[in-house]
């Protein structure tokens, strides 16, 4: 389990960010499979610009999986729902959003992978529905970091829930790191 807490002042403005998150994780070591992440956070935003001032409650839900389908297919799920609410003016003015994400991953090559995407994102009691479709390619730039460029065909916005990926209609282009237990083992006496 992991707690963290971010406080973020921006440069130019009075913008605020103050988040916490408390998360659990599993991955069993016998097999090596699949893992899982639960977790929750509590997000406090404030933006205010001259005569403007947006004050912002968010707690998410969110549920992630992995699993290696073989050695060379892996798929990754994630479950999300937030519930945000206006601190300024209305303050029953209230938001609540749903996303369900997948994405399947082949190893063409030790190097290289292409994936497909796709994802449902509801806001409301199913009111609105909007649909995410990508394609990516993927390449590994050393041990556990990848490079990867892709497009979405269908795609939505939501800062909230989309847990840092690329969610927009377009071209997109993202960095990741994977990290285990070997980054700390430079400490050990």
């Amino acid at each position: 389990n992991g707690i963290q807490q971010q406080d973020r002042r921006s440069s130019g403005g009075d913008d605020f960010l103050q988040r916490f998150q408390l998360g659990l994780a599993y991955r069993p070591s016998d097999t090596n499979r699949w893992n899982a992440l639960g977790r929750y956070e509590l997000k406090y935003e404030d933006d205010s610009e001259d005569d403007w001032k947006s004050r912002r409650l968010v707690h998410i839900v969110s549920a992630h999986v992995d699993y290696q389908l073989s050695p060379r297919l892996r798929s990754n799920g994630r479950w999300a729902m937030k519930w945000a609410q206006q601190l300024e003016g209305n303050p029953d003015d209230a938001a609540f959003g749903q996303l369900t994400a997948a994405r399947l991953t082949y190893d063409v090559t030790e190097k290289w992978d292409v994936g497909v995407l796709g994802s449902v994102h509801t806001t409301g009691a199913m009111k609105a529905v909007d649909y995410g479709l990508g394609a990516e390619v993927g390449y590994l730039l050393g041990k556990n970091v990848w490079l990867a460029a892709g497009f979405n065909l269908l795609g939505f916005e939501d800062d909230d829930l989309t847990d840092g990926d690329y969610s927009n209609p377009g071209p997109y282009v993202r960095l990741r790191a994977k990290f285990d237990e070997d980054l700390f083992r430079w400490l050990e006496p």
